[in-house]
């Protein structure tokens, strides 16, 4: 059995993938540890004893810093991978670049079983797509080979595999891939693949708490191109009981752990007028990096709309409808296309929620992991769709998606040496985004350590130059302007700050030790 299915599959194509996924990735592990990396790893005593465990199950993610802070992160499954590269080779940069690139290979590898899946045709039977049925295994493989490597080698996904602290973005993903490869295969039924699928659910549910998408994509998937439709009401409950009793089984731990579902109650920055305004620029923004994957910037920050007439909403709002428009028609030719659009938007439902933080609507790369393959998917239905059309097109477009997957690999190695350094990251955001006032002070707080304290107040002065209320940078200013000897200066930065924000403790403190010296110099 194993042998047929091998056979199936294509060991070749597997190869090509596992040296795709995994080669694009190879240079990172001569990275750095990263942003929050060295805080969740080198001040994380909880992954370096196995005794920690029963604390991981049953705490925040964050619970190791031993605060008594509210949080709504409950990642158990992140803490113990951690634990494991721990143990098998210390704290080395490269053990956990390379835990990440083999969830990476790992996700890639069932993106396309997932793919050989959607492309096959059955005929007459529950798992038949919208496909020309005179393909032969050996022609599927050929868009599902595609599907992985535009997956595998994608430039925005590079967030999510080189950044350490982004090991939960890349372990849920692999276990909901994995899980949703094991549901259409097991085609409902409640065999060992059924189970197989809920389990590693669960295990996604675990690493990262997103992964409750997973369940409504399944729902699209049957009604879609599963092809029984609506079924009577008890075989959707037989279907997908096992699915909610794993989401319970979460939700309790979960709520034991912190203390509620969701204790923290975060209020957006920006009213709910702006909000709803900028949602359509935010879309627009994802859907522009996942087409044109170039001038990728960590921490990005949208500059926010405020009236239905800016062109950037006017803009959107057309580019969605068309999007929405293209769905509709390209779904009634082609229901595999639309599943794989659905694929794209619903894994990013459950994070624009957070996307409207610190006054900005935030656009993170990581989060367009998963849609990647509802992404590859898509091309190589359009890719069919052409063929069948005119055969004599074939070799031109295999031609064509062989360079798009070298200028992705050449774009991915590349990105990768920015991640190389924390200092690299925040440079290059700043060359792409000047107006990012986050990325000027990170910066200055890292070359002000490394002992450049000049250039660090140059720094910080462009940040609140940008934002005279930003209260970090105002803070950090006045510690670099103490730092040279310019009290008073110092001083009059924490000033600044009080009497917009009486009750922050940083300027608070600063300040007192400021006057304490300028005191005693008196």
């Amino acid at each position: 059995m194993t042998k047929n299915l091998l056979k199936n599959i294509g060991p070749i194509y597997l190869l090509i993938i596992i040296a795709a996924a995994f080669g694009v990735y190879f240079n990172d592990l001569l990275n750095d540890f990263v942003i929050d990396d060295r805080h969740v790893i080198l001040k994380n005593a909880w992954i370096m004893d196995y005794r920690y465990i029963p604390k991981i199950l049953t705490s925040s993610v964050w619970a190791f810093q031993d605060e008594q802070g509210i949080s709504n992160h409950y990642r158990p499954l992140h803490l113990i991978y951690y634990m494991a590269v721990y143990y098998l080779v210390g704290i080395k940069e490269w053990g956990f670049h390379l835990l990440n690139n083999l969830f990476h290979t790992g996700s890639a590898v069932f993106v396309y079983l997932i793919a050989l899946k959607l492309f096959e045709w059955k005929e007459g039977g529950a798992g038949r797509a919208d496909v020309s049925p005179t393909l032969t295994l050996s022609k599927i493989r050929i868009p599902a080979l595609f599907t992985a490597l535009v997956f595998a080698t994608h430039p925005v996904n590079t967030e999510a595999v080189v950044w350490v602290s982004a090991t939960s973005e890349v372990s849920f993903a692999f276990f909901c891939f994995a899980s949703f490869y094991f549901y259409i295969s097991s085609a409902g039924e409640w065999s060992a693949r059924y189970w197989l699928s809920v389990l590693f659910f669960l295990l996604g549910a675990m690493s990262k708490e997103t992964s409750v998408f997973l369940p409504i994509a399944m729902v699209a998937y049957d009604l879609t191109i599963g092809g029984e439709g609506v079924r009577p009401v008890f075989r959707w409950i037989k279907r997908y009981a096992p699915f909610v009793a794993a989401g319970i089984f979460y939700l309790v731990a979960r709520s034991y752990s912190l203390g509620g579902i969701a204790p923290m109650r975060n209020t957006p920055d920006m009213a709910g007028g702006d909000i709803a305004l900028n949602f359509f620029p935010l879309v627009w923004a994802y859907i522009y990096k996942l087409v044109l994957p170039v001038e990728l910037i960590f921490y990005e920050y949208l500059t926010p709309a405020h009236s239905v007439t800016d062109a950037v909403v006017i803009f959107s709002i057309l580019v969605i409808l068309a999007v929405i428009i293209l769905a509709v028609w390209f779904g009634l030719k082609n229901r595999l296309a639309l599943f794989a659009l659905l694929w794209i938007f619903i894994p990013m439902l459950p994070v624009f929620q957070i996307s409207f933080f610190k006054g900005h609507p935030a656009l993170a790369e990581r989060y367009l992991y998963v849609p990647t393959m509802g992404f590859g998917i898509l091309i190589m239905c359009m890719y069919l769709y052409i063929i069948k059309k005119r055969e004599t097109l074939k070799l031109p477009l295999l031609a064509l998606l062989t360079i798009l997957i070298c200028l992705y690999s050449y774009a991915t190695i590349e990105r990768n040496r920015i991640w190389r350094t924390e200092i690299a990251i925040w440079e290059d955001t700043i060359k792409k985004a000047p107006n990012n006032k986050y990325a000027y002070n990170n910066l200055g707080i890292l070359v002000t350590k490394g002992g450049e304290v000049e250039k660090g107040i140059s720094l910080f002065r462009k940040a609140i130059e940008i934002d005279p209320m930003h209260h970090p940078a105002r803070n950090n200013l006045g510690a670099a302007l103490a730092k040279s000897g310019r009290i008073r200066e110092a001083a009059a930065e924490f000033s600044t700050v009080l009497r917009s924000d009486p009750a922050n403790p940083d300027a608070r403190g600063n300040l007192s030790k400021a006057l304490m010296i300028l005191n005693e110099d008196q």
